[in-house]
């Protein structure tokens, strides 16, 4: 018999999450995370140029703005494959 997992609201971040788990014994058999908080960031950037998203996504939140603008730096020179 499968058994239904819900936390909700997920603490101790920025924002709002839900996370489901559809169990199945011991194991996890389907799973799913919902955002319910949406900034527009992804849609913000769209037609950008990439070496300028550093500086919108430290605006994500108003905690863990070096974070942000360094992940957003890493992933852009992980698209095109820029090593230092």
């Amino acid at each position: 018999m499968s058994e239904r997992v819900v936390v909700d609201p997920i603490t101790r971040i920025e924002g709002h999450l839900r996370i489901e788990a559809q169990m199945e014994g011991d194991n996890i058999a389907q799973a799913y995370s919902s955002g319910t908080m949406v900034r527009g960031i992804e849609t913000i950037l769209k037609g950008r140029d990439p070496r300028d998203a550093w500086a919108f996504t430290q605006r994500i939140c108003g905690v863990c703005t070096l974070v942000h603008g360094l992940a957003s730096v890493r992933s852009v020179e992980d698209a095109l494959k820029i090593e230092l």
